[in-house]
């Protein structure tokens, strides 16, 4: 499926409404779905109360429809027709007042050209779910009406085997980037560790090197080898002198 499909080659006005459609509910599953490893601890508890593959396929095909209607009239003329289902519009006037949370994803999945850009679209939604998003998402897969409009869209628009399998891959990958975030602190500890081994073996001759230095500016060396040199010249005195006591004798 071509997620980032506008219908554009399509004369007809309601097919190419339901490719548009169609490929933005899919944008904003994947990113709905992929949103799941920014989730923190409790956050993706909440996720895992309340959604599931085929609830949040059929959330963002509800919310696709909703935000097609009200800010695409273009489009969205021909999707209300389409998605003719009693009671859709009571659902999606508390989307309406509930828009807030997600204000930052809506036209971010819209818009999005790439898996890039749905990358950073994935990010808005997990914002907007830990600001009040959740208690839209429930109220959309749990209230009387979507209930009964769910099945209608679900059975027309089944739930893609890419989806089931991006949403198993967004809960591994939030799996290895806890683990990874709980033995950092370790892992910089081993590097600390392993640095400072390095910096020991090689101690000794940046002792030598600096103790040169050293040595070179805290004594004088004039003085030093001024001292040196008595030092050598009385010991050759001494020698010379019972060189010649050896020979008187």
């Amino acid at each position: 499926m071509d997620l980032f499909d506008r219908g554009e080659t399509e004369a007809n006005p309601i097919k190419r409404a339901v490719r548009y459609y169609t490929a933005l509910a899919a944008r904003m599953a994947w990113s709905a779905g992929m949103s799941y490893s920014h989730l923190d601890d409790a956050g993706a508890a909440e996720f895992d109360r309340i959604a599931s593959v085929d609830n949040l396929w059929g959330f963002c095909l509800i919310t696709a429809g909703w935000f097609l209607v009200s800010k695409v009239p273009v489009v969205g003329t021909a999707v209300n027709l389409y998605l003719a289902y009693e009671g859709l519009k009571e659902v999606w006037d508390r989307i309406e007042r509930t828009k807030d949370a997600f204000t930052k994803w809506y036209p971010a999945v819209h818009d999005a050209k790439n898996r890039e850009e749905l990358e950073v679209a994935s990010q808005y939604f997990a914002e907007g779910f830990a600001v009040g998003g959740i208690a839209l998402i429930e109220f959309v897969v749990t209230h009387a009406v979507a209930k009964k409009v769910m099945p209608a869209l679900l059975q027309k628009f089944q739930v893609p085997k890419w989806f089931r399998s991006l949403y198993e891959r967004a809960k591994g990958k939030r799996v290895v980037k806890r683990l990874a975030a709980e033995t950092a602190p370790q892992q910089r500890k081993l590097g600390i560790l392993a640095t400072a081994e390095r910096v020991g073996s090689s101690l000794p001759f940046a002792l030598r090197a600096e103790g040169a230095k050293q040595l070179g500016s805290e004594f004088p060396t004039t003085t030093l080898l001024l001292g040196t040199a008595g030092v050598l010249g009385f010991s050759g005195l001494l020698w010379w002198a019972s060189r010649f006591e050896g020979k008187k004798s």
